[in-house]
């Protein structure tokens, strides 16, 4: 689903209005929400796997197990922000922080496994929700696996340009 940026924009006011994290109004989608139940109602679904909180919300009212993949805890990142902005931002995002930080608790509370990326954050997302079960999913590349070798057929048309998405780096 097209995420429209002056539409997201809008949702976000809108959560700011009814105390909620703006990140949730941001990624809220009518479309998406739609989809993900038509597929829940017209399929056999053994579990769902979530990848970031913003995504949480679309996995409500499943009956079956949920895997949430945080990543990295979202709400220490606009902690950090808080922390280095000028008023009125400072306040926006130490706010952002609070709400979302209470989100990614109750998520956690309600899904069979929290994953994040580093040891370090889930310790940190430990530290924030006691008796969390937060839990390491590493990701990267198996270099070795991976590195050029000319006695390995390419696995790709010669026509083909390979292309690696390493994920969003800001």
């Amino acid at each position: 689903v097209r995420l429209r940026a002056p539409w997201a924009r809008l949702r976000a006011l809108l959560g700011l209005l009814r105390g909620e994290a703006l990140t949730l109004g941001w990624y809220r989608s009518r479309t998406l929400q739609a989809w993900v139940r038509q597929v829940r109602d017209r399929r056999a679904v053994d579990a769902v796997v979530v990848s970031s909180s913003s995504m949480a919300p679309y996995a409500q009212g499943f009956d079956v197990p949920v895997v949430m993949d945080f990543i990295d805890v979202d709400s220490a990142k606009w902690q950090a922000y808080a922390a280095s902005a000028r008023w009125p931002w400072s306040w926006v995002y130490a706010r952002e922080a609070r709400l979302l930080a209470r989100f990614e608790r109750r998520t956690s509370a309600r899904v069979a496994a929290s994953f994040f990326v580093t040891a370090r954050e889930a310790e940190l997302f430990a530290r924030s929700a006691p008796g969390a079960d937060a839990r390491v999913l590493g990701n990267g590349v198996d270099t070795d696996h991976f590195a050029p070798d000319p006695r390995r057929p390419n696995p790709y048309p010669p026509d083909e340009l390979p292309l690696v998405f390493t994920g969003t780096m800001n």
